[in-house]
């Protein structure tokens, strides 16, 4: 969640009926007029875990753990136009974002409308947001990317150096 603006809750808005958890998600460059972007009423709070949250957990929050407090590196945020919000933000993650390998793997859904039509809609999304492979880990251990995006070494592009290694469909 980049670049959205509300009231309140900005990126995110819990009410008291709702039942909802967070995880494996980015809220960042969000603005509101309070500066809480991941908002609830519920005074149970909102569980959060194993995501990137720019401005860091709040008092209503309930920590789930591997919850990260930083810029979350994106590649582009503002893109060659420099406005955020619009078609040409580039919003996968760059090769230093704290998100690469840092999900949570048995918080990444069900693949309930078998994406990869191999008759299996019990195990986890096998795609990311451009139908990359889901979990592509830089280490050994196979961890998922926090976010819409799972970074991928070879085919990501490595920044200041425009259109080398760079692939993936941008699709608006």
């Amino acid at each position: 969640f980049a670049h959205n603006s509300a009231a309140e809750g900005s990126a995110i808005f819990k009410s008291k009926t709702a039942n909802l958890e967070i995880w494996n998600s980015i809220a960042a460059q969000n603005t509101s007029l309070t500066n809480y972007h991941v908002w609830t009423s519920d005074e149970g709070g909102l569980p959060i875990g194993h995501s990137l949250l720019e401005e860091g957990l709040q008092a209503w929050h309930v920590d789930l753990g591997g919850n990260i407090a930083q810029d979350p590196g994106f590649v582009d945020l503002f893109g060659p136009d420099e406005v955020g919000g619009t078609v040409d933000d580039d919003l996968r993650l760059g090769p230093f974002s704290p998100a690469i390998d840092a999900g949570e793997n048995n918080s990444v859904p069900n693949d309930v409308l078998d994406l990869n039509n191999n008759g299996n809609t019990i195990e986890r999304l096998p795609y990311d947001v451009r139908e990359s492979e889901r979990v592509h880990s830089s280490s050994f251990e196979q961890l998922v990317d926090i976010g819409s995006y799972e970074f991928d070494v070879i085919s990501d592009p490595v920044v200041g150096s425009p259109g080398l290694l760079r692939g993936g469909n941008l699709e608006c």
